[in-house]
């Protein structure tokens, strides 16, 4: 991700003016935060609520709104009563939601108003190897020049749509879902490749053959075959999805521990160390 990590506070559009303001806080005011109770959005919101508390003689609320990358929390402020007693803490993660969720029940620019910014974190966001080359953003389009006249928003929107075209929601609950069948020992199986008693295998040739190695999707980082177990079709497809997608979004390569790149006559083929048929 590029750009600038701001944390805010918002509150619904129609806030109090003239008298009324005057008096605010009269009772006490609840602060939604959407994300989890630690997190650093949270700390802060906590931090400033109790400032707030001692500076008002009121007290400031902090409630855990989680899921849905801070929409939940959102809705619930921009449908409260709108009388500036329901406040939101947020960061700037929340700018791209209307154009990640089909139906958020509310209008980011027109039912939110920022009313105040905790901080920022200027230019970070851009994580690449450790081994790679790249180490600004100018080198990242020299490498991959199609992104030159991309803006984040329309990139954002292709890769979207990319994930709902191939229902990868679905796709990756049911490759976990999946039978598992194992075929020998995990034991046996590190034999194999410790023996180098094993065969660089392509994706289109997987279905029915036996990793010699730990095949692991990142995210969520949890194994999808542990070595001796066989690989069905539902977990070929996944992977012939993350062939599809690293090669329409280089440089934004789907992470899957196990599954080998190789550059063959200028394109990358996608393979997986399995045990000798």
């Amino acid at each position: 991700m590029l750009g600038r990590f701001t944390l805010a506070l918002f509150a619904i559009s129609s806030l109090l003016t003239g008298a009324r303001a005057a008096d605010y806080p009269e009772r006490p005011v609840h602060v939604l935060v959407g994300y989890a109770a630690g997190s650093g959005p949270d700390i802060q919101a906590r931090l400033i609520s109790h400032a707030l508390s001692e500076i008002l003689h009121q007290t400031f609320v902090v409630e855990n709104r989680t899921g849905a990358n801070g929409t939940i929390a959102a809705r619930a402020v921009a449908t409260a009563t709108p009388d500036g007693y329901t406040l939101l803490f947020s960061s700037s993660s929340i700018t791209p939601t209307p154009y990640i969720y089909k139906s958020l029940g509310y209008d980011v620019l027109k039912d939110l108003k920022p009313i105040a910014t905790s901080g920022e974190l200027d230019g970070l966001f851009m994580l690449v190897d450790a081994k790679s080359q790249i180490k600004t953003l100018p080198e990242f389009v020299a490498q991959h020049p199609m992104y030159e006249r991309v803006g984040l928003r329309d990139l954002c929107q292709q890769i979207h749509s990319v994930y709902r075209a191939n229902d990868i929601a679905r796709l990756t609950t049911e490759m976990y879902l999946s039978s598992m069948e194992p075929a020998m020992k995990p034991s046996d199986a590190f034999a194999k490749l410790a023996h180098r008693e094993i065969d660089r295998v392509p994706v289109d040739e997987l279905e029915g053959r036996v990793t010699s190695i730990l095949l692991t999707p990142y995210p969520p980082g949890i194994p999808l075959l542990i070595p001796g177990e066989r690989f069905n079709r539902t977990i070929v497809n996944y992977l012939k999805f993350a062939r599809e997608f690293n090669e329409r979004f280089p440089g934004f390569h789907t992470d899957i521990h196990g599954l080998v790149g190789e550059t063959i006559n200028g394109r990358i083929e996608y393979f997986v160390d399995c045990v000798r048929a």
